[in-house]
């Protein structure tokens, strides 16, 4: 199993905003740095996923609990 997908964050975006796009539109990213980020093509940074963990409902730790993955190059 890969651990760079993020099949819980994509989950919850089908949950709260349905589809990747209105999700990007909420947080004012375009569509292709959520596919890229969910695909584990890009990895963000911890500011990034506040944001993100707000726009879903949660908190950043619960979303991606491994803080030092945030800050790789990849």
């Amino acid at each position: 199993m890969k651990t760079n997908r993020l099949p819980e964050v994509k989950k919850i975006i089908g949950e709260k905003f349905r589809f990747q796009c209105d999700f990007a539109e909420a947080i004012d990213v375009r569509e292709s740095k959520v596919s890229r980020v969910l695909c584990g093509r890009e990895i963000l940074s911890p500011e990034d996923q506040g944001v993100w963990a707000k726009a879903l409902g949660t908190k950043r730790e619960t979303l991606f609990p491994d803080p030092k993955g945030a800050a790789q190059d990849g």
